[in-house]
Order: structure tokens, then C-alpha cells, then sequence
């Protein structure tokens, strides 16, 4: 279809000169001031970066709209001009995993089904059927964007091969509603649209896409016919790079043409990394010039405004200049130069160590500088959040604080609400240990349902350590484990000791049928012990009735009654609860959408759930004032005076292309497939054309054991390559002596703080300095603890009882700081346990025998003391608590033989 005037193409290698012309464009107003503007973008990202400068450029943005592009086809084109389309696309991937899921079953058995009954299994596995049933749904989605043409033969019949079998049954009764037979009814209609209609927008913008599919393409140029299309792409280069070949793909090619000569091969390697870096870009621009847009070039040469290696750098990318040739001599560069800088340390906690210092050191040598000039990207949001967190969170009045936010993480890692809720489900299926089921009622949002304290957890952690709650639930549920049903040291066992001593005194010995009585609950305590029991009656009743199989509606009503019943949020949690609760209606919606009317268990529902919760987020932390610390994702090419990329680890980037093995498009790649390895390599040259001052890296290239190399990014790599063939120094080694910087184990080692070893290691906290002078400075003899002498002791130290000279001699440090000095050093609470006793051993043995010994030196068998520790919890279960007892008693008989012997003689007399 040929392009009209109406689609224009606006490029430049800054994203700020192109919007500008996007906010010159605005200027002109549609017909009607109620119509919103319509600008297609791919990230949230960039929505919030570019309201922020059309703001800038009008004083307001207001009445955009920002839709991604698939919503933007389904929603604003193809439901105004194809009106009998439903509201959503039976298309979606939720909906087509549900479709898939119950088709399974019925098409398994067919003969070109023979892989996927294999991989089935003979038995029946609702978890795996509906992992494979994503996976298809996902590659079925690429099918339609990137194969639209298979789709169609397909649907007609062409193939018999399983995929195209289920295609056919995924789409029985919309065949007309799926992506590629709606764009040619698009196209069809569009052919007899009356461009006065009205159906379609005015004016629609496409901005700072990296890529588009050819479908989007072919969409937006046909709409091109009836309204104004504007595309604002960021392009590297404006000479045609299109031909610019890698090294290793120039190498390839000419080992295959043997002995022809190379001259009339034409191979043009132009820039190495916008050759080994661009294909991506390449791809794109090659697809956008078989559409013939209007176009309408604005390049900056960034050497006109600085003479930085970051400048010249983009410089080369502009020009397509070439560098490490035979007649090319390298350039020099001020030593004192750091628009790039590279950074090595031995992990993630040193990594945001050594950032929060480099940005501190920025602020100081550039006031101008603020934090929402920073951007910090990074591979692995999930693993470097939490560090970010421990050293950037600092008190308001700490000199070194650095406002931030952290964008791109999971609802889970964002919303205590979501992870108690996840944690809620990992109970099911397992041993109910008293760890996990603590830290449930730890979450503010489920003591909050059961109108506990902080308080208060002290006290229940306390009575589940010395009721000696271990796991499960009751013998009958050690037997669902395969395990003998014995009830001690479950938290049945426990609770009825806690509930009998609120009610009956046992003094340790009374016990009431098989139960001791816990005699330590006393007061208002009891309120407490009420609200406790009752979390865990409830707790437990909701998870185990869990087990059933049921609909994905049932699923999303008992889960929703779930959380009315475990949570209640607080008012700024409100947000994330809502979150959760749209999340589970559309675990119902879209098994509707579907017409899924089988059961699944919930295995499968929580894997599901696990996912969905796992990956996505809140949309939080982009760009609000202070420091922005975010995923390094596809199409954020937004430009930072100093932008960071922390995290450049060889094994997580870029990432591996992994595709299941039925997947065609990567079995037969074209030109212009998504490719998450592409996807990495083009952003990092994104991110090197858009830094406008600084160019921040690191990785952990030092092992925290041994000090060994580990290897970088092969981004870095390339990069540092490239410094090093095109860029030198007077002096030396550019990247080696000036670029990269090793970093210490520990950020208080002397190195840090001593400027004539080496200048790019400092620090700014005043910790580790005095921490560094301690090491370096001369040992000298410990300060006594006691400067004078402690005062006179009173009357009653003139009395010295058993107990005291006992607690004396078995830790005379620790007598002297509580009995004397009054000083109490409160310990960390320990780990829970989570298993039954084994043996008998510490200080539970050693009660045991001094009970033991009590009542045989009154004349007692012992007996009676079997009952009360295996009510307690003490011993090993069953005949091997027995026989453990036996061989305590046996020695507590002989020292209480022994030891009647000297009771028997005459007292001392007084």
C-alpha cells in the first residue's frame, strides 16, 4: 500500500530534540478540545518522561493519552472501524492459556499429538498441562504479530501438524477475531472508509520505540491514509547503516567467498559497536524504509558541545567512523577525563557501595547536579534492590542521604500484602513449620485482621518455643506426610497446652488426660492467646480446604474470601490490596473469556499466581526527584546527564534467547524478530547515546573467596575494546589505568582512604574511615573494662546462697555484669526449629536426668516423668523417646544411689 504525505518520520540521535517537535506539533489543536491527543509509546518510562517535557514545553500536559501499541491497534483502530470485534480480544495470552489448558486433554490422544503426550505423561498433572499451555499461548501470541501468514494458512487448512491442529480449535468461532484476520478486515474496510468518517483519530504520535513488528507497521501506514501518523525515532546514525557488518560477521562472510577478492565484496564495517551493537535498530529502519515515510532528519554532533570521550564516542556512532584501522591513530584523551567510567568490585553490596560513593563525589565536583539527574539500570532489579535499599535509605539528616526510588520491581517485592498472601499459599502442600507460619502473622497487615500487637509477637514466639511447636498441623496430618500420626510437637499439641493452662493450674506436673497444662499464661495474656488460636484455627481451615480441584471462578471466590479473612491492610496499603484483588478477578475473567468449565488444583492455580504476582508491578519509582534505580528493559532509551548501569554481570547480560523447541520463529528467525539477546545490545547503545555527561558501569569481576577474575558483560567488553583501539593517554593504557578501577574487598580498607595509593579509590563514610585508621594504626593493650574500683557491696552479698555460686562458676563475666553491674545483654532471638527431637540432649537432658535424680532420691521410679516430658515435647517420639528415657533413668539411678549415700549421713552442724 503506498504512504501518503500524512505519515512523517522525525529522527535524531537525541530524544529531546524529538520532543520538541512533538510538542511543536501539539500546538496545533484537534477539532475538538475534548478529543485526547494520542501518543504510542512502549514503556511507562517514557510516558513519564515525556509528560514531564511536554509540560516543560507548554507549561502542562494534559488530555494524552499514552496507549502501548498493541491495545492502541485493538482499541483505537480496529473496534472503531470494525465495530462487531468484542471488547476483548479472545486473543489475549490469559485467555488463549485457558483455551489451551482444556484442549489438552481432548486433543492429546491424536496422532500428531505423539511429543506433547510425552511430555504429558500417563498421568493426570494439572501443574505441567498448564505451565505447557503458557508457554504455547505465548508463542501463539508471537505467531500472530511476527508470522501472520502462517496464522492465515493455518486457518485454512494448510498444516497437520499439531500446532496448526490446536491453532484451529484455539480459534473455532473467532476465526475473524484474531490479529491477522482483523488487519485484513482492516485493510478491506479501509479501502471503502470515507475519510471524513470520523472512526479514526485526528493525529496520532508513535515516540521513542526501539522496534516495531511489521504488523504494527503495516497498521499504522494504512492509517496513515486517513489522519496524520507521526513517527519519533531515535536513530543512531543518519548515514544508511543498514550494510554495516560486525567483525565476526565480516569474517564469516569472507572465509566463504575463499579466494575472491575482497574489494568487490562491498563490505562496509563502518562503526564496530553500531555494527555489533545495532542490529536490532538496523532491522527497524530497514522495514521503515520499505514504507517510504516523509522524513524529516535534526542530528547533533555531541563533539560541537563537548570534547569528552563519552562525546566522542556518540561522535563516531553519528558519523559511522570507523576506528582501529591500519591509517587510524588513536586519539588522545585528558587522563583527567571521566565522562566513563568502569568499575569492578567482588559483589552487589560493594557494587551499591561504590555507587553511593561515585555519586556523592559527583555531587561535590558538579553543584549543578541534581539526583533526578541520575538514572541507574540494572540487569537483576530483584537481587540488587534490596542493597540499594540498605545503603541509600539513610535518615534525613545524614549528610551523605541521596534521594531515590526504585522502580521495576515485583508486586511481591513491593507489597508486604502480596508476599504475606504468596507466603499464605506456600503453606499448602507442606510441613506447616512454625517459622513460616510466625513470619505470616509478623506481616502488619495479618495482625492487623487479628487486632495483635508487635507486642504481642514477643510473647506467642515465646510460647511456640517453649510449648516446643515444631510442624504439622495434628497426627493426622503428619500421616498426610507418609509419617507416623504422633501429635507431639505439632501445634495441636501445643495450643491445647496453651488453651489448659490459661483454664487449669498444672504446676508442671498435674496433667489433664494426655495434656500438661502450660501454667505460664496469666492476666490479659489470655485476650492475646485467644486472637493467636484463632489465626491459627483459621489459618490452617483455609489452607488445608485448599485441596479440592475447582473452577478458575470458584478459585478466584475462595481466594478473594482468603484474603478478607487473613488480612486487613492499613490505610496506605490500600493500593497494593486492590492490586491483589484485580489479580485474582482476572484469574476468573479470563478463564471465562475462555469458556474453561474444568478443575484444576491448586498446584497449578498458585504456580499461576505465583507468576503473575512475581513478574509484574506497581508502576512505582520512575523518575520522581530523587535518584532513579530501574530494570534495564527494551525501549528505555531515555536520556539522564549521568546514567548508570550497575550489574553488568557475563552470566545475566545481555540475556539468552531461550525458546521451548516446538517454537517455529526459532527454528527460522527473520529479520526483525524480538530477541531478548538483540533487545539487550541495542539498549546498551541506547543507554550510551543517551547519557549526556556520564557514563557509569560495574560488575562483579572479583570473587568474594579467592580474588579471581570473573569476566564482565561481553557488552563491556566490546566497549572496552573500542576505548582501547581508538583512545589512548599520554601516559599509558587508556581503559586499564584510567577507565577501570579494581575495588577492595571491604569498604574500609586503608586503600580507601590513603590518596597516594591510589586516587580513584575514596570513600565518603566516616565509619569506615575510622574503621581503616584502627587497622593501620599500631596494636595497642585493650582499655580495662574497670578504670576504678567497683564500690563496697552491700549487706546482702555477705549471704551466699547454692544458686548464686552455681550461676558463679558455670559464667562468672555474665554474674558480674547482671548480678553486680545490673547490665543485661538481651541476645538474638533464635531460629525457630522445625523438626521433632531426635535425641535427647543440652539442657532439656539435663532437666530431665535432675528431675530424674529428684524422685528417685525420694524413693520414686521415674515413671510418671515419661508422661510429663512427652507432653512437654522433650523426647524423641514413640518407642525411640522411650528407649532414650530408659537410658537417662538408668544413669540418674546411679547417681541417686550414689549420692544417698552422703544424704544419709549426719548434717553439718550450723
Amino acid at each position: 500500500m503506498p504512504s501518503l504525505p500524512n505519515l512523517n518520520l522525525y529522527t535524531s540521535n537525541r530524544l529531546e530534540i524529538l520532543s520538541i517537535f512533538l510538542s511543536q506539533i501539539l500546538k496545533t489543536p484537534l477539532s475538538s478540545p475534548f478529543t485526547p491527543e494520542i501518543v504510542v509509546v512502549q514503556s511507562k518510562g517514557m510516558e513519564r518522561w515525556l509528560s514531564m517535557e511536554i509540560a516543560k514545553y507548554h507549561g502542562v500536559c494534559a488530555n494524552i493519552v499514552f496507549p502501548f501499541p498493541n491495545p492502541f491497534v485493538y482499541e483505537h483502530v480496529f473496534r472503531k472501524v470494525l465495530p462487531d470485534i468484542t471488547e476483548t480480544s479472545p486473543f489475549d495470552r490469559e485467555t488463549m492459556t485457558w483455551k489451551i489448558m482444556g484442549l489438552l486433554p481432548e486433543l492429546a490422544d491424536g496422532p500428531a499429538f505423539a511429543d506433547v503426550r510425552h511430555y504429558l505423561g500417563s498421568e493426570k498433572n494439572d501443574l505441567k498441562r498448564l505451565q505447557l499451555a503458557q508457554k504455547i499461548a505465548y508463542t501463539f501470541d508471537q505467531y500472530l504479530l511476527y508470522r501472520p501468514e502462517m496464522i492465515m494458512k493455518w486457518q485454512s487448512g494448510e498444516d497437520d501438524g499439531w500446532q496448526a491442529i490446536l491453532w484451529r480449535k484455539v480459534a473455532e468461532g473467532n476465526e475473524a477475531h484474531h490479529a491477522p484476520a482483523l488487519r485484513r478486515a482492516f485493510l478491506s474496510r479501509m479501502a471503502d472508509l470515507d475519510p471524513l468518517s470520523g472512526l479514526l483519530p485526528e493525529r496520532v504520535a508513535v515516540f521513542g520505540v526501539s522496534t516495531l513488528p511489521p504488523f504494527h507497521l503495516e497498521i499504522f501506514n494504512a492509517l496513515s491514509r486517513f489522519c496524520e501518523v507521526n513517527l519519533f525515532i531515535m536513530n543512531p546514525c543518519p548515514q544508511p547503516w543498514g550494510d554495516v557488518l560486525s567483525g565476526r560477521k565480516k569474517r564469516v562472510i569472507e572465509k566463504k567467498a575463499g579466494d575472491l577478492d575482497r574489494r568487490l565484496l562491498h563490505l562496509d564495517v563502518g562503526n564496530p559497536l553500531l555494527a555489533v551493537l545495532g542490529e536490532l535498530g538496523r532491522d527497524f529502519f530497514d522495514r521503515l524504509a520499505e514504507i517510504s515515510p516523509q522524513e524529516e532528519p535534526a542530528f547533533i554532533d555531541p563533539v560541537e558541545e563537548d570534547d569528552s570521550l563519552l562525546a566522542m564516542m556518540q561522535s563516531d556512532i553519528l558519523n559511522l567512523r570507523e576506528i582501529g584501522g591500519a591509517d587510524d591513530e588513536p586519539r588522545a584523551v585528558d587522563p583527567s577525563d571521566d565522562s566513563i567510567r568502569i568499575h569492578v568490585c567482588h559483589g552487589p553490596m560493594r557494587e551499591i557501595e561504590v555507587l553511593h560513593d561515585q555519586l556523592l563525589d559527583l555531587f561535590q565536583n558538579h553543584p549543578d547536579l541534581r539526583p533526578r539527574d541520575i538514572l541507574v539500570m540494572m540487569p537483576d532489579i530483584e537481587t540488587y534492590g534490596p542493597y540499594v535499599q540498605a545503603v541509600f535509605d539513610r535518615p534525613r539528616n545524614d549528610p551523605r542521604r541521596i534521594p531515590f526510588s526504585v522502580a521495576d520491581r515485583s508486586f511481591r517485592s513491593e507489597s508486604r500484602i502480596v508476599d504475606a498472601f504468596l507466603r499464605i499459599l506456600d503453606l499448602w502442600g507442606g510441613r506447616y513449620e512454625a517459622a513460616p507460619v510466625l513470619a505470616i502473622l509478623e506481616t502488619p497487615a495479618v495482625r492487623a485482621r487479628f487486632d495483635l500487637t508487635a507486642s504481642d509477637l514477643d510473647r506467642i514466639r515465646a510460647w511456640i518455643v517453649e510449648t516446643r511447636i515444631r510442624w504439622g498441623i495434628d497426627a493426622e496430618n503428619r500421616r498426610d506426610h507418609g509419617l507416623p500420626g504422633f501429635s507431639e510437637n505439632t501445634w495441636r499439641a501445643g495450643l491445647d497446652r496453651l488453651l489448659l493452662g490459661a483454664a487449669l493450674p498444672g504446676g508442671g506436673e498435674a496433667m489433664f488426660g494426655s495434656i500438661l497444662p502450660y501454667d505460664a499464661i496469666e492476666g490479659e495474656e489470655t485476650e492475646t492467646l485467644g486472637r493467636f488460636i484463632t489465626f491459627c484455627e483459621r489459618i490452617f481451615e483455609i489452607v488445608e480446604g485448599f485441596k479440592p480441584a475447582r473452577d478458575p471462578a470458584r478459585w478466584a471466590e475462595d481466594l478473594l474470601a482468603a484474603v478478607d479473612a487473613l488480612l486487613r491492610p492499613e490505610d496506605d496499603a490500600e493500593t497494593e490490596f486492590r492490586a491483589l484483588r484485580q489479580t485474582l478477578r482476572e484469574l476468573a475473567d479470563a478463564g471465562g473469556r475462555a469458556g474453561f468449565g474444568g478443575h484444576v488444583d491448586f498446584q497449578a492455580i498458585r504456580d499461576l499466581l505465583q507468576n503473575r504476582l512475581g513478574d509484574g508491578g506497581f508502576g512505582y519509582g520512575f523518575i520522581t526527584g530523587g535518584v532513579t534505580f530501574c530494570k534495564t528493559l527494551p525501549m528505555r532509551s531515555i536520556p539522564f546527564p549521568v546514567i548508570c548501569m550497575v550489574g553488568m554481570n557475563g552470566d545475566v547480560y545481555p540475556r539468552r534467547d531461550t525458546a521451548p523447541g516446538f517454537d517455529l520463529i526459532f527454528r527460522k528467525p527473520r529479520p526483525g524478530d524480538r530477541s531478548a539477546r538483540g533487545d539487550d545490545r541495542y539498549l546498551f547503545l541506547e543507554s550510551i547515546l543517551s547519557a549526556r555527561k556520564k557514563l557509569y558501569i560495574s560488575y562483579v569481576g572479583q570473587s568474594i573467596r579467592d580474588n579471581s577474575v570473573i569476566p564482565p558483560s561481553v557488552l563491556v567488553s566490546e566497549l572496552a575494546d573500542y576505548i582501547r583501539k581508538g583512545f589512548t593517554t599520554p601516559d599509558g593504557d587508556l581503559v586499564d589505568d584510567h577507565i577501570l578501577t579494581r575495588h577492595r574487598l571491604q569498604g574500609f580498607n586503608p586503600a580507601y582512604f590513603d590518596a597516594s595509593e591510589d586516587a580513584r579509590l575514596f570513600s565518603y563514610s566516616g565509619d569506615r574511615r575510622r574503621t581503616a585508621r584502627s587497622l593501620a594504626s599500631p596494636r595497642r593493650d585493650p582499655e580495662p573494662f574497670f578504670r576504678t574500683g567497683l564500690p563496697p557491696a552491700g549487706d546482702e552479698w555477705r549471704t551466699l546462697s547454692i544458686d548464686d555460686l552455681a550461676s558463679f562458676l558455670c559464667n562468672p563475666a555474665r554474674y558480674l555484669l547482671n548480678r553486680r553491674l545490673g547490665i543485661h545483654l538481651g541476645g538474638e532471638d533464635e531460629a525457630l526449629e522445625e523438626t521433632e527431637p531426635f535425641t535427647t540432649k543440652g539442657l532439656e537432658k539435663y532437666w530431665i536426668e535432675q528431675a530424674l535424680v529428684d524422685r528417685m532420691v525420694r524413693g520414686g521410679d521415674g515413671d510418671d516423668l515419661l508422661r510429663l516430658e512427652s507432653a512437654k515435647g522433650n523426647l524423641p517420639h514413640g518407642m525411640v523417646g522411650r528407649c532414650a528415657f530408659d537410658k537417662l533413668r538408668h544413669g540418674a539411678a546411679d547417681f541417686a544411689q550414689r549420692l544417698g549415700e552422703y544424704l544419709a549421713e549426719d548434717k553439718l552442724d550450723e
